[in-house]
């Protein structure tokens, strides 16, 4: 179809399917209903003011130190200056015990935010839910985005316009999103939504006697419809 919601079958839990000495479990999440840690930088290198303001409100939503925003903008950024006025390059890693240096390029898993700097366990477990890290620059399917995601979208926006959000989408997705959001966002940010996406997470759980074996895989749905798996990792999202 032309649009992807949470009312559609792959959004679904497939339950448990017997297999010899267990049980083998499954669930597809869609990547564009998160917050793209990558989008913090343009294809020039450049941080981006518009994603990096979302980021903080998505912090400030989520009750985590809002200054996160800058340092992993910096994190990704290419140039080993720290931006003003939350930025932190070499100077601060190598300081640190045992020292290690930013990647400055963009992410491949969003657990590597986890080594910001001040960055603590309790807030990437709140924040980990909402982010992801996918190649390239992705728009936001307001479909399937999280209530902290759709929360953030605007300084404006409330707990009780995201429940009504919430309410308008659920049976099967927004009607005419952009007619929707045209009075909720910024034109600017407007123009970063859709209703469609092209990233999910295939999430394979299979347990056997005492023995749990997790299997995430990213997977890349094409324009032409074929279905590319882009990255595999065991154990961790």
């Amino acid at each position: 179809t032309d649009t992807d919601h949470l009312g559609e079958i792959w959004a679904s839990e497939l339950p448990g399917l017997p297999i010899d000495g267990g049980t083998v479990t499954g669930e597809i999440i869609d990547l564009q209903g998160r917050f793209n840690v990558n989008n913090l930088v343009d294809g020039d290198g450049e941080i981006d003011e518009l994603y990096l303001e979302q980021f903080r409100r998505l912090l400030i939503g989520l009750e985590i130190d809002p200054r996160f925003a800058g340092i992993a903008a910096d994190w990704i950024d290419p140039d080993r200056d720290p931006s003003f006025p939350d930025g932190a390059e070499d100077g601060i890693y190598t300081s640190l015990t045992p020292p290690y240096r930013p990647p400055n390029q963009p992410l491949s898993n969003v657990t590597e935010l986890a080594a910001l700097e001040g960055m603590d366990r309790n807030s990437f477990r709140r924040l980990e839910p909402h982010i992801t890290a996918l190649p390239g620059r992705t728009v936001i399917n307001v479909n399937t985005a999280t209530p902290a995601v759709l929360l953030s979208l605007d300084e404006k926006l409330t707990p009780n316009d995201i429940e009504s959000l919430l309410a308008e989408r659920e049976a099967a997705g927004f009607a005419d999103y952009q007619g929707t959001f045209t009075t909720l966002v910024s034109d600017e940010l407007l123009a970063e939504l859709s209703e469609s996406s092209s990233y999910f997470q295939l999430k394979v759980i299979v347990q056997i006697a005492t023995v749990r074996l997790t299997l995430f895989s990213i997977l890349e749905r094409t324009a032409q419809g074929d279905v590319v798996p882009i990255l595999r990792s065991l154990g961790t999202a």
